[in-house]
């Protein structure tokens, strides 16, 4: 019975030096984790405020573009609007007359309305 104790004795000594080595590199493992996720998380922080201040670049390059494109567009317009008034100008300085008269609606001459 000593034997057999001493022989699962030093069983158990034997064992112990490679359970420690298996819990130092768990210990390893999961420090290595913690690290790789905490590195993550300061990537995707990064990411995501570097993508947001993009955005909000293109949002404002996008807004000046629109502003420049639409007051370019009133811009001709305008001058298209004055060109054709002056041509209408033109026609009726030509002919002698004054602008057409706006013909009364269907129901604007009928005085029981």
């Amino acid at each position: 019975m000593q034997d057999h104790k001493k022989h699962a004795e030093r069983e158990l000594d034997t064992l112990k030096e490679p359970i420690a080595r298996i819990e130092r590199g768990i210990d390893l493992q999961n420090t290595n984790i913690q690290s790789n996720m905490e590195l993550t998380n300061a990537e995707f922080r990064a990411v995501r405020t570097e993508t947001a201040s993009q955005l909000q670049a293109l949002t404002g390059v996008f807004t000046e573009s629109l502003k420049t494109s639409i007051a370019s567009q009133e811009s001709q317009m305008s001058m298209q609007f004055a060109e054709l008034k002056k041509m209408i100008m033109l026609k009726n300085s030509k002919s002698g007359s004054s602008p057409p008269q706006k013909k009364p609606k269907k129901g604007d001459d009928d005085p029981s309305l």
